[in-house]
């Protein structure tokens, strides 16, 4: 015969009972807030996925805007130099000055800020014919260059030249003060040189002698990538497009001031004697840009482009040759 629970004894196992209660209430509440959390995140993160995609497509439409401003007949591109942008016009009689043409195109070429459902989408157009082709530029222009970057005559400037050129060439032998596989071979993390064309401008971040510091610049310098491009075949820059270093490097002080004071005027006009190819490019770099309104997410996306055929009545051909929508290389610093 059992006997009979005392008070106390009652009262302790009713205690152990509201504990274990209270547990268990501890950790459905947790597990509450942890779904609770959970949603939340895959609902913020579907919904980032979604205005991300909107971005894209906006990116994608300002790529058509672009494109289809390309494509438009013209006569010759001029450059903003404030923006470092390239507009394009017809032949006028009376020619235009290159100033009003700016103007003009500034407020009837809206490339900011264009709405399309929802959203914002805009672009830019950069002449890559304006630069220097780094796969054609010889001893004597990569010396030049370099002088206009800062890097003065020396070793330095003697190994930078010579290491680009032993990089592109096609032959093992190392040039006097350059660099072959056997030095990038023996670095921490080896590699070989292409031994041949550069195919991006980011490349050149693996010859010897050239740092983040001279391949970027800074605020009050230009960098290697704002003066230089892979595309195009191009033996000189396009006079009327180039920024002001890079006609100083391929044409020298006195001679890049006077192209810059000729350049004030319509480019291709009757009496100038200029032939189409001289005043319009064929390789251009789209920057475009798609944004959600009232929303940080935004994507962008960069396609360098040929144009094929331009300058008749109709309208040119353009090809995109490269593609980058990952947004992992920041734009060129615009250059006087």
């Amino acid at each position: 015969m059992t006997s009979p629970m005392t008070p106390a004894k009652a009262r302790a196992e009713e205690g152990i009972a509201l504990l274990v209660i209270l547990l268990l209430l501890t950790v459905l509440l947790l597990m509450a807030f942890e779904f609770a959390f959970t949603s939340r995140t895959e609902v913020d993160m579907a919904g980032n996925y979604r205005d991300s995609t909107r971005a894209y497509y906006l990116a994608l439409a300002a790529i058509d805007e672009a494109i289809r401003e390309l494509a438009e007949p013209a006569d010759f591109c001029f450059r903003d130099e404030e923006t470092g942008e390239v507009y394009f016009a017809r032949n006028t009689d009376p020619p235009e000055r290159v100033d009003s043409l700016v103007d003009w195109a500034r407020e009837n070429r809206q490339r900011r800020g264009l709405e399309l459902d929802g959203g914002i989408y805009s672009y830019s157009i950069r002449d890559e014919d304006g630069l220097i082709q780094i796969n054609r530029a010889d001893r004597e222009g990569l010396v030049q260059l370099l002088d206009v970057l800062g890097v003065q005559i020396g070793t330095e400037r003697d190994e930078i030249v010579d290491a680009i050129l032993d990089w592109r060439d096609l032959d093992d032998l190392r040039g006097l003060n350059g660099a072959e596989d056997e030095f990038y071979n023996n670095l921490e993390i080896p590699y070989s040189t292409r031994g041949a064309r550069f195919e991006t401008p980011e490349e050149l971040l693996m010859v010897r002698g050239i740092t983040p510091e001279l391949f970027y610049g800074s605020d009050s310098q230009p960098g290697l990538r704002d003066l230089i491009t892979v595309w195009g075949n191009q033996r000189t820059p396009n006079r009327f497009t180039a920024p002001i270093p890079v006609l100083i490097a391929t044409h020298g002080e006195l001679e890049a001031d006077q192209i810059r004071i000729r350049r004030e005027d319509a480019p291709l006009t009757s009496g100038h004697g200029r032939s189409r190819r001289e005043v319009l490019s064929s390789y251009y770099t789209i920057l475009a840009e798609g944004q959600i309104a009232q929303n940080r997410v935004y994507r962008q996306i960069r396609a360098v482009v040929q144009v094929i055929g331009r300058g008749g009545g109709g309208a040119a051909t353009v090809q995109v040759i490269h593609w980058d929508d990952a947004a992992a290389v920041p734009p060129r610093r615009v250059i006087p």
